[in-house]
């Protein structure tokens, strides 16, 4: 009996606190706001102070927004807040690559595994101090100009753009329906590209068939324990590298409200976006080179784009639709239509060289220790 009374009596003092916030809110002779971190025992003097912070806060902001559109209104320019991102927040990285290009890479591009599939021009000759009055007798010895301007004339002569040639394979020997839709759609997607069932041939042995009758490329595709695909690696012939890539977010074009249809036969226009860093655009190289070097002439209507954002690849697929000019607006004259398939690749590891999972060296390995910071991007 002692114990009910008690708690009886406590609830009753409870509620009377709460009338007592509730009353002195309503009369206007609340307390004012403590600034700083001020410790407040009483928990319901807290929930008060913080609920009326929230209300001041909500109430600032509504009249911001009721200035704003009221100048707007009258015909004055209104600065708009910017939304802070974490793109926005990122940390420097001393790999990230001008907008206007680097020596250093340029000069990496012509001696890259991707040499053969984009060819650069040679480097500009540059011109030479006129020589002084002490060294006007003529020399036999050709100039460092003239080596860079034959040993450019030979690397054009060498270097023709390479249609590309992909082989798209498993890693296992049967794979499931949704994997076998897949494959049908990216060979649609990426001309060149040819499926060879795997059978219980191992990768290396795969890599060195492929090699050997002009492949450019080899695309595996892998599976996880639910038989959905879960990853790709991509090994670039004859010289490598090789990227290990996460697949996750997978939606067919089947599968898709009013998707579209394509001409397998045309050539898609690629689009790379948000590869800054050094890695980024060595990797952004690599899927270039399965669709191939365009042409300035290039005409089309097909569109697959890699959108990098946060270290997350998006790839999508559309296709252009020219609405009735007459009829349409200026705006509404061309649309993207989405072909599919759609997924999100994550880079977990770029390997020197051919496929070897043991004794390969690595130039980028993703660990879950190297991403505690999410403003720091490797890509």
């Amino acid at each position: 009996m002692v114990k009910k009374s008690i708690k009886k009596e406590r609830r009753k003092i409870l509620v009377q606190t709460q009338e007592k916030c509730l009353q002195r809110h309503k009369t206007g002779n609340a307390e004012k706001i403590p600034e700083g971190d001020v410790h407040i025992p009483n928990k319901w003097k807290r929930q008060e102070l913080v609920g009326r912070q929230y209300r001041e806060k909500k109430k600032v902001k509504r009249e911001t927004r009721k200035q704003r559109q009221e100048a707007r209104a009258r015909g004055e320019e209104v600065d708009v807040p910017v939304t802070t991102t974490i793109e926005m927040m990122r940390e420097p990285d001393v790999t990230m690559l001008p907008p206007q290009g680097d020596d250093e890479v340029k000069a990496d591009e012509r001696m890259d595994e991707f040499r053969h599939t984009f060819p650069t021009p040679p480097p500009t000759s540059e011109v030479l101090p006129p020589a002084s009055a002490e060294e006007e007798t003529p020399s036999t010895a050709p100039t460092t100009v003239e080596v860079g301007q034959a040993v450019g004339e030979e690397e054009d002569e060498e270097r023709e753009p390479v249609e590309p040639k992909i082989m798209f394979t498993t890693s296992m020997a049967y794979p499931s329906e949704r994997s076998y839709g897949l494959i049908k759609e990216l060979v649609e997607v990426v001309p060149g590209m040819q499926y060879f069932r795997k059978k219980h041939f191992p990768i290396t042995k795969i890599c060195d068939f492929a090699n050997n009758r002009g492949f450019t490329a080899v695309v595996v595709l892998s599976e996880d324990r639910k038989h959905e695909p879960s990853s790709l690696h991509i090994t670039s012939l004859p010289e490598g590298p090789t990227s290990y890539w996460r697949l996750t977010s997978l939606e067919l074009g089947a599968d898709m409200k009013h998707g579209a249809t394509c001409n397998p036969d045309d050539r898609p226009e690629l689009l790379l976006n948000g590869f800054g860093t050094r890695l980024g655009h060595r990797v952004g190289r690599q899927i270039g080179s399965l669709f191939g070097a365009i042409q300035p002439d290039f005409r089309g209507r097909r569109v697959v784009a890699f959108h990098n954002q946060r270290d997350f690849v998006f790839f999508r697929h559309y296709r252009y639709v020219f609405r009735d000019l007459e009829n349409a607006e200026k705006d509404d004259r061309c649309a993207l239509q989405e072909i599919g398939p759609r997924f999100t690749l994550k880079l977990r590891s770029l390997q020197l060289g051919l496929f070897a999972k043991r004794t390969g060296e690595y130039e980028y390995v993703w660990r879950p220790d190297s991403q505690v910071s999410r403003k720091v991007f490797a890509l």
